[in-house]
């Protein structure tokens, strides 16, 4: 009796250390599975903030071109054209950066 009694608490014993195993092992899925999820993130941020810098890159060039233009204009008319496609592409970059920083307050609060 006293054996048969030593097995079954061996066995409750063994039942709840694969009980802890289990559960650690899940526990560090979820960490893991955090540690992806923050990765792809930080990842899909980089690839946004490259797409960013490129895009004022090519802005940048836009207006240099712009201004070259209006300099080399040879009417009065081609010279206010060349200005109000400048100002008109600065105004929207401006209200782009204010959109952009809307969005980032967003997602700081949200984190």
């Amino acid at each position: 009796v006293h054996a048969t009694q030593t097995d079954a608490e061996l066995r409750h014993v063994n039942a709840a250390a694969s009980d802890v195993k289990a559960n650690e092992g899940k526990d560090a899925l979820d960490k893991l599975t955090g540690v992806a999820a923050r990765g792809e993130r930080m990842v899909e941020r980089a690839q946004e903030k490259q797409a960013l810098e490129r895009l004022e890159r090519e802005r940048s060039s836009i207006l240099i071109r712009l201004m070259q233009k209006g300099a080399d204009a040879k009417t009065e008319r081609q010279r206010e054209a060349c200005n109000q496609m400048y100002n008109l592409i600065q105004k929207l970059h401006t209200q782009s950066e204010k959109e952009q920083l809307a969005v980032e307050k967003c997602d700081r609060h949200l984190q």
